[in-house]
């Protein structure tokens, strides 16, 4: 059993049954992870952009941006302002932290949805709220991983997807940016899979289900965000 948040962070990467059956009473101990993921991903991005050639980012920026406007790169180098590293690190951390938080309510809501038609509990919105950041720890690592690229990396021409080492694309299948398919396998990165999985552990040890039962409610959200996505990309 977890002795304190900060146990409870250590055993939710290595030993998650317990660290759920522990967190479960604990609903002020949710906080460390919701600081530990947001603050971990801020220090990525601080660090990334106190390194990156800034130029060389806004015309990577802006040549994806041409990809999927359809406007061309001189048109929207023409109307980008000068590049600025540490407008650019704020609004990246703001966007980001925005992001984790909205994603985080919306799979708290789910849960609690799905929850309470699947199976007999009494968790409201709160907990299950809490149990989205818990199961986003592995985010953390994530994040560690991210800075060992940074802290490697050859040079300062570093594109915000080197940042995902794990990624499918970064693993298996390499397409460039020009493939419609980029976004998408890039999107979808090893860490994706130990969160389904933490998701997975978390419901059976909270609500007593069968395995299958909480692989399900667990795989349910991400089959349903990337079967949208690929139909989009299909269409």
């Amino acid at each position: 059993m977890s002795a304190n948040p900060i146990q409870a962070c250590l055993d939710m990467l290595m030993a998650p049954t317990s660290a759920f059956s522990t967190v479960k009473d604990k609903k002020g101990w949710a906080w460390l992870p919701f600081f530990l993921v947001i603050g971990m991903t801020s220090v990525v991005f601080v660090h990334y952009f106190s390194i990156v050639d800034i130029d060389w980012f806004q015309d990577q920026s802006l040549e994806q941006a041409a990809s999927m406007t359809g406007m061309s790169f001189e048109e929207l180098k023409a109307a980008s302002s000068e590049p600025d590293a540490t407008s650019a690190m704020i609004q990246t951390i703001v966007s980001v932290a925005i992001t984790l938080v909205v994603v985080n309510l919306l799979s708290a809501l789910y849960y609690l949805l799905a929850t309470k038609v699947t199976a007999k509990n009494e968790y409201g919105f709160k907990d299950w709220y809490a149990f989205t950041w818990w199961t986003s720890m592995p985010m953390v690592i994530s994040s560690l991983a991210s800075i060992l690229v940074l802290l490697f990396a050859a040079d300062s021409n570093i594109s915000m997807n080197d940042l995902q080492p794990t990624s499918l694309n970064s693993l298996i299948f390499s397409l460039d940016q020009s493939s419609a398919w980029f976004n998408f396998l890039e999107g979808i990165n090893l860490f994706t899979f130990w969160v389904i999985t933490l998701a997975c552990i978390g419901l059976k040890t909270w609500l007593n289900i069968a395995t299958k039962k909480a692989v399900i409610l667990a795989v349910i959200p991400t089959v349903i965000i990337y079967g949208l996505w690929a139909l989009y990309i299909v269409l």
